[in-house]
């Protein structure tokens, strides 16, 4: 399966089938490694290929096949990842990823270190970025230039790729993505240790609230309950609405009328009466 491009793979898995025929068309002509590279992989496997000389596209047959030869491509890359120094690598199926995924594998986040320029690289920088502005930069010159960008932007050293991973994915236009430097909660104390990570105030103050024991769904749940109830009791007693407006008003009123700082506790505060029932 060498050869196989990740984005072009992508593209054509995500096409739907033909209408009436059952083909799965793939946008080839203008991948990074052109179609002829896809094809030998997907025909060596027995993949069958119709083209279409008037609308100049080929049609894959196989779906599955081309979902196979995908799954392949980005287990593959994930080993390359890891092979990298990364701890862990997992592809997404989405053809994006945004901070939700994130928050909801509660994964904290470490970034690369940035480089510097020594004071001759940063005007030779100048030089070359004014170059390319004005569009008349060589092939030399840009590969300059790229290094150049390359030591400003930095990179993960060993340490932080050993606590921390990376999420991949192949977005709609058949590019690969990545999100680099995801540490999971068995790896946070030890990226913490290693000064990537801070630790959390709560942790810091030891002010940790408790996790509830009912869900937030059932939370609310119940408040409609409660609330069921109360207007229910209502409608069985309208009196009862009265005497809780009557209530509410003399507490308010008690609470703004008591001076701010002033009297022992207790003090300063008419005593508040049970509301009357019929």
């Amino acid at each position: 399966m060498a050869g196989i491009d990740l984005g072009k793979q992508r593209r054509q898995h995500e096409m739907p089938a033909r209408r009436g025929i059952g083909m799965q068309p793939a946008l080839g002509r203008q991948g990074q490694l052109g179609l002829a590279a896809v094809d030998e992989a997907y025909e060596a496997e027995g993949g069958r290929v119709t083209t279409d000389l008037f609308a100049d596209q080929s049609y894959f047959e196989d779906e599955a096949l081309l979902h196979e030869l995908f799954t392949a491509k980005l287990e593959a890359h994930a080993g390359t990842i890891i092979a990298d120094g990364w701890k862990w690598a997992e592809p997404i199926r989405d053809s994006y990823v945004g901070y939700y995924e994130i928050e909801a594998r509660k994964l904290d986040r470490i970034y690369a270190q940035e480089g510097e320029l020594s004071e001759a690289e940063a005007e030779r920088y100048d030089e070359l970025a004014e170059l390319a502005n004005g569009d008349v930069l060589d092939a030399e010159g840009e590969a300059e230039l790229a290094a150049l960008q390359a030591i400003l932007d930095g990179g993960f050293t060993d340490e932080q790729r050993a606590v921390s991973g990376v999420l991949f994915y192949v977005d709609q236009s058949g590019a690969l993505k990545t999100l680099e430097g995801l540490v999971t909660r068995e790896d946070r104390a030890t990226a913490i240790e290693a000064g990537f990570l801070r630790p959390s105030v709560h942790n810091e103050s030891g002010s940790d609230t408790p996790k509830s024991p009912i869900s937030n769904a059932l939370r609310d749940d119940l408040g409609r309950v409660a609330m069921g109830a109360r207007q229910h009791a209502i409608l069985r007693d309208p009196d009862l609405l009265l005497d809780l407006l009557a209530y509410q008003l003399q507490s308010t009123c008690a609470a703004v009328s008591r001076p701010a700082g002033r009297g022992r506790a207790g003090q300063g505060r008419p005593a508040v009466p049970a509301p009357a029932h019929p």
